[in-house]
């Protein structure tokens, strides 16, 4: 069973049915922090929040409106990405595609799964971006430096 640490902000009803899926996918939850993925459950996504441990950390907001990205954004990005790609001889998967269309969209929590190298953090920079030129703030964490490299003094 795979662990995913979880920090509650803000507890609630929503948090406990949220365990419960994540358990009935297989994960069991820990409280408070700890190595490897964190779960954070809040009101409002807050940097104040994140702690030292964790390499992979995921908020779930309960309360918002989520909004979609516009098409032409997602479009400009994904052709951005497939440009980036071909310029060093490769082509973007469609599931790449697909997952920076999914997470500019309406849905309030996208999870993009894949072995590696299948594309996860390619679209993930298409999806940064995406955000961005809508003008919101993208917060990422990561313990690569790619993110450095792609997002530059945006993240």
């Amino acid at each position: 069973m795979s662990i995913i640490h979880w920090l509650d902000i803000h507890p609630s009803e929503r948090s406990l049915a949220l365990q419960q899926v994540l358990a009935g996918w297989g994960f069991e939850c820990q409280n408070g922090c700890g190595d490897g993925t964190l779960l954070i459950v809040a009101d409002r996504p807050d940097p104040q929040w994140i702690p030292d441990q964790g390499t992979e950390i995921l908020w779930w907001v309960r309360d918002g409106t989520p909004e979609a990205v516009s098409e032409g954004l997602v479009t400009a990005e994904v052709e951005l990405l497939a440009a980036a790609v071909a310029a060093r001889g490769g082509e973007l998967a469609g599931e790449a595609e697909q997952a920076v269309r999914v997470a500019c969209s309406e849905r309030r929590l996208v999870v993009v799964v894949g072995q590696a190298g299948t594309g996860k953090s390619t679209a993930l920079l298409g999806v940064a971006r995406a955000h961005q030129q809508a003008g919101r703030t993208v917060l990422v964490t990561s313990t690569g430096e790619y993110w450095c490299a792609g997002c530059g003094a945006a993240c």
